[in-house]
């Protein structure tokens, strides 16, 4: 494993998950976590634990990052596009197991699984434009 490659390959899909999330749950969906607002914690409480978010984000852009690797076969976006779609409907699927013990729309569950298929295949595109041969070698 080319460890340059794969560190910046790590920092790069971090950035990519942060600002993602941001728009998604910060900008896209804030209304409707205002609407369900007895369901978060206080938002001072929230903002105190963001730190934990982001070692939480850059976890999931390793392991992410790390899987990829270990299956890469040199073939470009389309690998990284299925790479993606897949992690993404794994990563999706425990959201819909969230409906059942949180009283949250089935709106709501559907965008999260969604949006974590959208995540994954935008995430795996971004990989493996990152991870080419001819880049870093």
């Amino acid at each position: 494993m080319n460890v340059t490659r794969f560190i910046i390959a790590v920092v790069v899909v971090f950035v990519f998950t942060a600002a993602y999330d941001f728009v998604v749950h910060g900008v896209l969906l804030a209304d409707t976590y205002k609407s369900l607002g007895n369901l978060w914690r206080p938002e001072a409480e929230m903002q105190a634990l963001m730190p934990l978010m982001f070692v939480a984000q850059l976890l999931l852009a390793t392991v992410f990052t790390f899987i990829f690797t270990r299956n890469y076969e040199g073939n470009g976006v389309g690998e990284g596009l299925r790479y993606g779609l897949y992690a993404g409907l794994l990563l999706g699927a425990p959201q819909v197991a969230s409906y059942v013990w949180m009283p949250v729309p089935v709106s709501l569950t559907a965008i999260w699984v969604g949006g974590m298929v959208v995540w994954g295949i935008l995430a795996g595109i971004v990989v493996s434009l990152v991870y080419k041969e001819d880049r870093l070698a």
